[in-house]
């Protein structure tokens, strides 16, 4: 079977789902426009393939950066922000108990100034999802040709 493939339109999973698209390209390499308090809890996602936060309030993204990481990263993992400010570890569907090692306070690195205005902002209810998976969409020609042959 042979496809022609004349354009090729990938969109984010958040925009699928009616939440804003994730922030384009940017030549800055941190973004942050959360500068404004709201109730709203933060969902923090950082992702070991493209060694990148994205932070996102009530379905919009106010906040990129990229970061590095100094140990091993267990993925996934997630955490929610308790009310005494602890964050505590949760279990992802499919897990019977806590897996992997704990995530180290040091364990990603990311510019100071962004952590500081992201633990600021994140009030009781935020969560962190460390995840293996990307972020960004990737598709080359020959993997659109796999998919479009299923």
């Amino acid at each position: 079977m042979l496809v022609i493939v004349t354009r090729l339109s990938i969109m984010p999973t958040m925009a699928i789902t009616e939440a804003a698209p994730l922030l384009p390209d940017r030549a800055e390499p941190t973004v942050w426009r959360g500068d404004e308090q709201r109730a709203a809890p933060l969902s923090i996602v950082v992702s070991t393939a493209d060694r990148e936060v994205r932070v996102i309030r009530a379905g919009k993204e106010i906040g990129a950066a990229p970061v590095t990481f100094t140990s091993d990263v267990p993925g996934p993992v997630a955490f929610q922000r308790q009310a005494d400010g602890r964050w505590l570890r949760l279990l992802l569907p499919g897990q019977q108990h806590v897996e992997g090692p704990e995530l180290g306070q040091d364990a990603i690195q990311v510019d100071p100034v962004f952590r500081a205005r992201v633990l600021a902002a994140a009030g009781p209810g935020s969560t962190v999802v460390v995840t293996p998976d990307r972020l960004r969409p990737e598709l080359s020609i020959a993997t659109a040709l796999v998919r479009a042959d299923r």
